[in-house]
């Protein structure tokens, strides 16, 4: 899925590496002004940022219709997805929160602790039982999981990575990788 900032949002499905089979355009709210994508490891949900609604869509990739819309906090930036399909966190730039849920219903899950900055990004582990926090002060932070009802628990490492805006988990060899510098 491709992010269109128009109010849509192109799937592009691929017929090799390379060529393009065809793309569906799904149509977002009107001034939603979509910015970012996740979608669940098993294909069949995509959930997107909707910063001007202070929302998150929720797409079926299979009838590429967007089914709902979860409310969420101030200016969402960014998404991560666990990889058992089951949670759903959400950076809130705006107002420096992250926002929670099960997947299912979607139901909102409580987070204890609090972040120092606001969250630029979230990469969840693959064993869907932490995910990441990037905050704009380059402080890493991690969101213990701890059951399925919750609560999580939020807490600031002492490693931070300034400039850093991005961050990507690999799951084969259990890093975090954050690029940033002076």
């Amino acid at each position: 899925l491709v992010v269109n900032q128009s109010g849509s949002l192109s799937k592009v499905n691929f017929s090799s590496i390379t060529t393009i089979a065809n793309t569906t355009t799904i149509t977002l709210p009107a001034g939603s002004a979509p910015n970012f994508v996740a979608v669940t490891p098993n294909q069949t949900t995509a959930y997107v940022t909707l910063p001007n609604l202070n929302e998150v869509g929720v797409v079926n990739t299979t009838s590429n219709v967007l089914t709902s819309t979860i409310t969420v906090g101030s200016n969402p930036y960014a998404l991560a997805v666990t990889p058992d399909n089951t949670k759903l966190y959400v950076a809130n730039l705006g107002d420096g929160t992250i926002s929670a849920f099960n997947t299912v219903g979607p139901s909102a899950r409580t987070i204890s602790g609090a972040l120092t900055s606001s969250p630029v990004w979230l990469s969840a582990r693959s064993d869907s039982q932490v995910v990441y926090v990037l905050e704009a002060n380059g402080t890493l932070a991690y969101i213990s999981i701890t059951s399925t009802s919750g609560p999580d628990t939020l807490t600031e490492s002492t490693i931070s990575v300034p400039n850093a805006t991005t961050m990507i988990y690999d799951g084969n060899k259990n890093r975090l990788y954050i690029p940033g510098g002076q």
